[in-house]
């Protein structure tokens, strides 16, 4: 087994079509690898603390509004839309992720 069916595997399935595509996106593998090194949980990556990433400037779940503070939305790659807190928290199918 290679290391990337490795990774599909343990991949939850909201994020799947993410890592699917990180082979051609530089935005979907950073969001893979934030998704990876934080445990697959959003809110940890929203949070890092560890600046001394290369990819911390650059992490997913960083949407800034007009005053250039931080929001409580992300922004959602699939689509390039802003996703609400509770869908983002909830998943697309309503269960908690």
């Amino acid at each position: 087994m290679t290391t990337r069916e490795y990774r599909m595997k343990i991949f939850p399935t909201s994020l799947k079509k993410t890592y699917e595509k990180s082979i051609n996106s530089k935005a979907f593998a950073i969001k893979a690898f934030c998704a990876e090194c934080a445990g697959f949980e959003r809110k940890v990556v929203r949070e890092c603390t560890d600046t001394g990433c290369a990819l911390w400037h650059h992490r997913p779940y960083q949407q800034k509004d007009d005053d250039g503070e931080e929001t409580d939305e992300e922004i959602d790659l699939d689509q390039g839309t802003a996703v609400p807190e509770a869908e983002r928290l909830l998943g697309e199918d309503g269960a908690e992720s």
